[in-house]
C-alpha cells in the first residue's frame, strides 16, 4: 500500500475514533434495538456520507462523493471492521 492510501487509512481511523457510536456491530443484517439506537445509526451513516467515506470509490456521476479508487473503499471497510463499529445502514442517509 502506497503512502497516499496509508495517509487515507490514518484519516479514516482518526474519524472513526472520534465519531463512531458506542453501538456494537452484529453479524448479518443489523436492526436497531430501539428508537435511540436507530437514530444513532442513522446519524453515524450520515456522518460517514458527509465525510466522503460512503461511496468513496464511486465516481461522482454514479452518486459517489469522490472519485477515489476501489482501494479507498476497501480501506474504509477495513477500518470500520477493525474498530468493531457498525457499518453503513441501508436507506438511512436520506431517511
Amino acid at each position: 500500500m502506497g503512502p497516499e492510501l496509508e495517509a487515507f487509512r490514518a484519516q479514516v481511523r482518526a474519524f472513526v475514533a472520534e465519531y463512531a457510536p458506542a453501538i456494537p456491530p452484529r453479524a448479518g443484517v443489523r436492526s436497531a434495538e430501539n428508537e435511540a439506537e436507530l437514530r444513532a445509526l442513522k446519524e453515524w451513516t450520515a456522518r460517514l456520507f458527509e465525510a466522503g467515506y460512503v461511496g468513496a470509490d464511486w465516481p461522482a456521476e454514479s452518486g459517489g462523493r469522490y472519485d477515489r479508487s476501489a482501494e479507498h473503499g476497501i480501506v474504509v471497510g477495513e477500518e470500520l471492521a477493525r474498530a468493531a463499529v457498525p457499518g453503513v445502514q441501508s436507506g438511512s442517509i436520506l431517511a
